[in-house]
């Protein structure tokens, strides 16, 4: 039996990578070891060692990837707490550099070799103080009722007990068959 997914040259050269710095006789020898607890038939040889080679590097790509993104998320991490302590710090003197340099002027930022800075008008907010109010207020009809919204969701998991304890299938539901999914842990 030929499997042409391996014959391909992206597929011989994807195999061949190890990110953990492993090298190929070292993994070569892993599989061949695993191979050896099996009993398979000598034409199915190539294919179980091109899978198990699959599934090892797959498994250390997203091994390095969790690591990757877990350093990724501490730098970020550690720049927004630079900035933050960078903006405490500096604000309110540069608020007020700013602000002394515009005096006079009709301009609302400052263009400087790095960036700008200044000051923009934002909008009105209105804020709401007492929910329970505005609900009463739309009740007496003070205001209207698109004022206040009433969502209403579907609680699946309630769906599902409900057909697993009787067996009937709700109004506007109905079961889709379940299929056999590829995966690769």
């Amino acid at each position: 039996m030929t499997n042409t997914a391996t014959d391909t040259p992206e597929a011989s050269k994807a195999l061949t990578g190890d990110p953990s710095g492993g090298t190929d006789e070292q993994m070569a020898e892993d599989v061949d070891s695993e191979m050896a607890a099996l009993e398979v038939d000598d034409q199915e040889t190539d294919e179980i060692k091109h899978l198990f080679r699959y599934i090892r590097l797959r498994s250390r790509y997203k091994e390095e990837l969790k690591r990757v993104e877990a350093q990724t998320d501490k730098m970020i991490m550690e720049l927004v707490r630079r900035i933050g302590y960078l903006d405490h710090a500096n604000e309110i003197v540069a608020r007020e550099t700013v602000s002394n340099m515009l005096k006079g002027r009709k301009q609302r930022s400052v263009k400087t070799p790095f960036g700008n800075a200044g000051f923009r008008k934002t909008q009105d907010l209105l804020v709401v103080s007492d929910e329970n109010l505005v609900k009463v207020a739309v009740e007496n009809g003070q205001l209207p009722e698109e004022c206040v919204k009433t969502e209403t969701k579907i609680d699946k998991s309630g769906l599902n007990t409900h057909m697993q304890n009787t067996g009937e299938i709700p109004m506007g539901c109905s079961i889709r068959a379940g299929t056999d999914r590829f995966y690769v842990k």
